[in-house]
C-alpha cells in the first residue's frame, strides 16, 4: 500500500511558532540524582547555548528540571532542528560522563 500512494508526508514546520523540545534522563544514572546539581546545571546551559548558535536555533525558554529539560526552540529548517536535537542529546551524555557526573554502572 505504501508504494501505491504518497502517504502523509512530514508534519508542517511552523517558523512562527516555537517547538517544544523535551530531553529526558534516568535520574538513577546521575551521580547527584539531578540535572540541577551545582555541576550539572551550568554544563547543560553551556551545551544548549553553544549548539544553538552553531545550528542557528533560537532558544526562547529553557526549564531544567531534576530528570528532564524543557526548551522552546525556533528554527527555519527542519534539518537544523534535527541536527541540534541529536548533537545536544549526545553532548550532554558525553560531557556528563567526562565530568564524572554519571554513576559508574551507567558509564
Amino acid at each position: 500500500l505504501r508504494n501505491q500512494r504518497a502517504g502523509r508526508g512530514q508534519r508542517p514546520l511552523s517558523t512562527k511558532a516555537p517547538l517544544h523540545l523535551v530531553f529526558k534522563v534516568n535520574p538513577k544514572s546521575l551521580r547527584h540524582r539531578s540535572l540541577r546539581s551545582i555541576h550539572g546545571l551550568p554544563l547543560v546551559l553551556f551545551i544548549l547555548k553553544k549548539y544553538s548558535q552553531r545550528f542557528a536555533v533560537k532558544i526562547e525558554q529553557i526549564s531544567v528540571q531534576n530528570d528532564h529539560i524543557h526548551a522552546l526552540v525556533r528554527t527555519q529548517k527542519r534539518s537544523q532542528y534535527h541536527k541540534f536535537f541529536r548533537v545536544v542529546a549526545g553532548q550532554i551524555a558525553q560531557q556528563f560522563k567526562k565530568q564524572g557526573l554519571l554513576m559508574e554502572s551507567f558509564s
